[in-house]
C-alpha cells in the first residue's frame, strides 16, 4: 500500500551557528484544510467552468478555491495553493506560535502565532526554501519545506507550535489556509541570538 506521510526536523542553533537541539518526529496531522483544498482542485474538469470549493481560512473567513481569472491589477492569474513565502511573510509558508491547544477537525489557525519582527515576543521569519523530489532511501519520494527563524528581540521566545500555511487567491480575496499543525511536547526556548530551522517533509512510500 502507498502511504503519504509528513514529518518534521527541528533544529536549535546558538549565535555562533552550532547546533545545540536537533530532532526528527511525525507529524501530529494534515488538517481539514489541506484534504478540502485539495478536493477542490481534484473536482474541477478539464476545460469546463470552474467549480469553486470552500475552506475556512486562517482569520476565520471563508475562502473559494480555486482562482481561475486575473485579479485586477495583477498579469498573471492566481491559480495555485502557494507555500514558498519571501523573508518577513507570515501569510504563507511554516509560521510558529506560542499555544499549545491540541488539534482538532475545525483547526484551521495557529492557536497564538508570533510575528515577524525584532520586539518583545517576535522572530525574524526568513524565506521558505522548498528542495526538489529526492529518493533517499528504498522506495521513499519525499521533498522538504524549510525555514529559518532568528530571535532578536534581546531576550528569550518560546515556541510551542508551528504549521503549514499556504496563500490563494480566491474570488473574495487573498486567504491564507493552515494546511498542517503540530504542537511540541516540550516547548523550544529560542534564547537572543539563536536561531530555528524548521523543515516539514513530505514523503510517500511506493510499494
Amino acid at each position: 500500500m502507498s502511504k503519504i506521510g509528513l514529518w518534521y526536523e527541528v533544529e536549535l542553533r546558538d549565535r555562533n551557528g552550532k547546533v545545540v537541539k536537533r530532532f526528527k518526529r511525525k507529524s501530529d496531522s494534515w488538517l481539514v484544510g489541506f484534504v478540502k483544498l485539495l478536493k477542490s482542485l481534484f473536482y474541477q474538469r478539464y476545460n469546463a467552468s470552474v467549480v469553486y470549493g470552500s475552506v475556512t481560512a486562517e482569520d476565520g473567513s471563508t475562502a473559494n478555491p480555486p482562482s481561475d481569472y486575473v485579479p485586477t491589477g495583477y498579469t498573471w492569474s492566481v491559480l495555485y495553493p502557494c507555500c514558498r513565502a519571501d523573508a518577513g511573510d507570515v501569510n504563507h509558508g511554516i509560521a510558529v506560535g506560542s499555544s499549545d491547544v491540541a488539534n482538532t477537525l475545525t483547526t484551521y489557525a495557529l492557536g497564538s502565532k508570533i510575528n515577524h519582527g525584532n520586539a518583545s515576543g517576535q522572530l525574524l521569519y526568513g524565506a521558505v526554501t522548498i528542495e526538489d523530489v529526492t529518493n533517499p532511501s528504498g522506495n521513499i519520494l519525499q521533498f522538504r519545506i524549510i525555514r529559518v527563524f532568528t530571535n532578536s528581540s534581546g531576550a528569550d521566545v518560546t515556541v510551542k507550535e508551528f504549521g503549514l500555511l499556504c496563500r490563494i487567491f480566491s474570488p473574495n480575496g487573498h486567504k491564507n489556509i493552515l494546511l498542517a499543525r503540530d504542537v511540541l511536547s516540550t516547548a523550544i526556548t529560542i534564547p537572543d541570538g539563536y536561531s530555528l530551522t524548521l523543515r516539514y517533509i513530505v514523503k510517500i512510500t511506493v510499494v
